[in-house]
């Protein structure tokens, strides 16, 4: 379990959390690269679903892969939700991971 705080201080700039992707897809394919060298991981967790408060950062800081409008309680998807439920559904074959020269996906 990981994740990563930034600073998003609207929805339109949340949205596009192109560097929490970055953040996520580093290391699922880390774990990925760890299975295939004997490594018995059972699972991943993303940190975390929704925004919230953090006791290190309060509320300045987001890690969620859902916008939160607290003072609605409206919740949005991010980006990274997306990207993160197309990894699941495919098995993480949205992920390239380099090997010897070469290209392969997750297995």
């Amino acid at each position: 379990e990981n994740g990563s705080a930034e600073p998003e201080p609207s929805l339109e700039v949340a949205r596009d959390d192109e560097g929490r992707r970055h953040y996520f897809e580093g290391y699922i394919g880390a774990c990925a690269q760890a299975i295939r060298e004997g490594v018995k991981l059972r699972g991943y967790f993303a940190w975390s679903l929704m925004d919230n408060f953090e006791w290190q950062f309060g509320y300045q800081r987001r890690f969620g892969l859902c916008y939160v409008d607290f003072n609605t309680q409206v919740r949005t998807p991010k980006l990274s939700a997306e990207w993160y439920r197309s990894t699941i559904l495919t098995n993480g074959d949205n992920i390239q991971l380099p090997n010897n020269d070469k290209e392969e996906h997750i297995e």
